[in-house]
């Protein structure tokens, strides 16, 4: 059915959808021996004493193996960070400095922003790129343009390549200038490029190669050029893009009016290591200043709309950042949030009545000496003259010059009680709330004594008085692991006096990297409290929970492989018949176009509102049904059905079902092992129906080869009779 607001059912099911394949990721991919050498090489040179790696999540897998083989080849102490302390893409200055490093090794994407603290060495990674294909494409697209200059940039995963592209592209007669990425320390001419010469692309083609993100959108804007094409290394294609689309700036420029409609400013903080940002928090304190704005400076880590939420007094936020974040262009926020640049177009009158050739997301850019700077003039700021705001319709800027002159611009007036009113200040704001943060309570608390206390990680602190020695971090380095316990305490086999029970899991000793034998669960008051248990748990660093239905208990930990020392054939075919009869819910289109007869029939003649098949396996038994929620004059009718349709599979279930059936049970297996948790829920629940874990391809193969369409008839007839 079509109409004013929704497509047909037909349209949205013959759609096709792009599927992105996802990249596996190598230890190849980034590392080698040559790479080791330069790197030891690196630190020898610089007599590096301690030097911190930073890896991203992706990386973080091989970064036990990396710094395995730095430590064994150099003498310098190697620490690998855990998590950023705000993007991947930057430095954590921050973070090596809780270890005193002396340098950092990055590895993965990088967005080069200027490190000010610390000497960094970057490790890329190496994506696929075949350079033919490069040629080939600039042949077939840019054949008409065969006399103009070519500027040839890059994500850095391509680095390693580029010469060889550029190369291939002289020979076949280009004339070609490749930006050179900053990553020595170097000053860049613009954003993390090199421009040899200080050259200029206004009168030139330029191409980027790698994938539409954050790195192309910046290059694209900052450079300016004829034209901008793109070569994605996936698809081998070349094709002209404008990352500036009229639909996406002018959402950008409504939330510029936004932020010229607020009353009070947070600034977020989302870099501590890139070159002048403190600059550019003071010019925008200054711009909002003039403006007769609050403003707030905000520091809280890795930014998402839960904690920005929390600040529900500030009307908008602007994002200090490298030129990688791209959060301002999300959705999720409940309040406004800018780039340094919109904030600019927003708060500088020099910016009144002009409208940029460009955009910016390097702060650096509007900073002296950058190449979007405007001077501030902040007389002309004070003196605005009110206009009408596009997005409320209400008057602002009507501010009068004395109030501003006089200081109050950061002032504002509350009411305090009946026929008066106060004047509060920016700082007046936030003291209204009950909890306000940490506080020192000077005067109410009695003086303690200061002692050292411990360092390091928790699954072995360096000063821990029960060790002889200390160790540094690298020798407590180890791979996760994860184990799962079985129990066979089932409510079934529960009395009055023992629902309730708790359990914990018995600790098994085996060697690290063997997969231990999974004890019964046994009493808590045999073993040691459940304090003791959290403590002993928390203290490793790992995680501990438990899966508990009618049959079974099982527990899971996630832990170091150093710590893992603590830490039926008829029922195929049921699960391929529980298949056939599926899950169906009234709010699902398809009607009577669903493969399930019983869905069919059910959404044809309004049988019930919802019904699910459930196949339950136990022990030494299983559970086979369905439950479904119906109106109660409609029950008999919904019961007559499901009977049918359980005598039809005993009787004429088709071939072309049951390989439906099959194909849909083996994809519904995939998708519900998507992470740790519900893989070690699996492995539980096979240990207790099967005596062992079934590996996919096995079972797999045996729902292909051992059910057949005569399969289900038989099993059906049994089980209902």
């Amino acid at each position: 059915m079509t109409s004013a607001f929704s497509s047909s059912d037909a349209a949205a099911i013959e759609r096709q959808v792009d599927q992105v394949a996802s990249e596996e990721i190598g230890l190849e991919s980034f590392w080698n021996s040559d790479e080791r050498d330069h790197l030891v090489q690196w630190i020898r040179t610089n007599n590096f004493t301690k030097v911190a790696l930073q890896f991203p999540d992706v990386l973080l897998p091989f970064s036990a193996i990396v710094a395995n083989e730095l430590q064994s080849a150099s003498t310098a102490g190697i620490f690998i960070l855990g998590d950023t302390s705000y993007g991947s893409c930057c430095v954590d200055e921050v973070a090596a400095s809780h270890v005193g490093a002396d340098a950092v090794i990055h590895f993965g994407h990088a967005c080069l922003s200027r490190s000010v603290r610390l000497p960094t060495r970057y490790v890329f990674l190496r994506g696929p790129l075949d350079v033919g294909s490069v040629v080939q494409g600039v042949k077939d697209v840019l054949g008409e343009l065969e006399g103009k200059r070519l500027g040839l940039f890059y994500d850095v995963a391509y680095d390693y390549c580029v010469g060889e592209v550029a190369e291939r592209l002289k020979e076949a007669g280009r004339n070609v200038t490749v930006g050179q990425l900053a990553k020595t320390g170097e000053q860049p001419d613009l954003l993390c490029w090199k421009l040899p010469g200080g050259a200029s692309f206004d009168d030139a083609v330029c191409i980027f190669i790698g994938h539409d993100n954050q790195s192309f959108f910046n290059t694209a804007n900052g450079i300016r050029a004829e034209q901008w094409f793109r070569f994605d290394p996936t698809t081998s294609q070349l094709q002209q893009a404008n990352p500036l689309d009229s639909r996406w700036m002018r959402r950008r420029f409504y939330y510029i009016e936004k932020c010229k409609d607020a009353t009070s400013l947070g600034i977020v903080v989302a870099t501590l290591t890139a070159s002048g940002y403190l600059d550019v928090v003071n010019r925008i304190q200054q711009l909002a200043k003039a403006r007769g704005i609050r403003s707030y400076i905000i520091s809280v880590g890795k930014i998402n709309p839960a904690k920005l939420a929390n600040f529900a007094e500030i009307d908008c936020f602007v994002l200090v950042g490298c030129p990688e974040n791209d959060l301002f262009t999300s959705r999720d926020f409940f309040k406004p949030l800018v780039s340094v640049f919109e904030c600019e177009l927003a708060f500088n009158p020099a910016w009144t009545g002009q409208f940029p050739d460009g955009y910016s997301t390097d702060f650096a850019d509007i900073l002296p000496e950058g190449r979007l700077h405007r001077t501030f003039d902040e007389e002309a700021a004070k003196n605005a003259p009110a206009d009408v705001s596009l997005v409320t319709g209400k008057i602002r800027n009507a501010t009068t010059q004395d109030q501003v002159a006089n200081g109050e611009s950061c002032t504002d007036v509350q009411l305090r009680g009946r026929n008066e009113v106060a004047q509060i200040s920016s700082g007046d704001v936030f003291q209204g709330r009950e909890w306000q943060g940490l506080e020192q309570n000077l005067g109410r608390d009695e003086p303690a004594r200061i002692e050292e206390g411990r360092s390091g990680v928790p699954i072995r602190y360096e000063n821990d008085p029960k060790e002889g020695h200390q160790q540094t971090l690298f020798h407590h380095l180890s791979l996760p692991a994860k184990i799962a316990v079985r129990a066979r305490r089932r409510s079934r086999e529960k009395t009055l006096l023992t629902t309730g029970n708790g359990l914990v899991a018995k600790t098994v000793r085996q060697p690290a990297g063997v997969r231990p034998r999974l004890p019964a669960a046994v009493p808590a008051s045999q073993v040691r409290s459940q304090t003791d248990l959290e403590l002993e748990v928390e203290n490793m660093g790992a995680h501990l929970n438990a899966y508990t239905s009618r049959e079974q208990t099982v527990f899971y930990a996630k832990c170091l492989s150093k710590d893992v020392p603590k830490a039926v054939e008829d029922n195929v075919p049921l699960m391929v018949a529980n298949t056939l009869i599926g899950a169906w819910d009234r709010s699902q289109g398809g009607g009577a176009n669903n493969a399930s007869k019983l869905a069919a029939a059910a959404a044809e003649d309004n049988l019930c509102h919802s019904f699910q098949s459930f196949n339950t396996c136990y022990k030494d038994t299983g559970l086979w049904g369905i439950y479904f929620v119906c109106d109660p004059l409609k029950c008999e009718d919904m019961v007559f059905n499901l009977q049918n349709e359980w005598m039809r599979l005993c009787t004429m279930v088709t071939d072309s079902e049951v390989d439906r059936a099959k194909n849909l049970l083996k994809t519904n297996m995939l998708l519900q092992l998507d992470g740790t948790t519900p893989i070690c829920e699996d492995i539980g629940r096979q240990m207790l129906c099967y005596n062992r874990r079934i590996p996919l391809h096995e079972l797999e193969k045996r729902i292909d080869v051992s059910v057949k369409p005569r399969d289900i008839p038989t099993l059906k007839m049994l089980r209902l009779s």
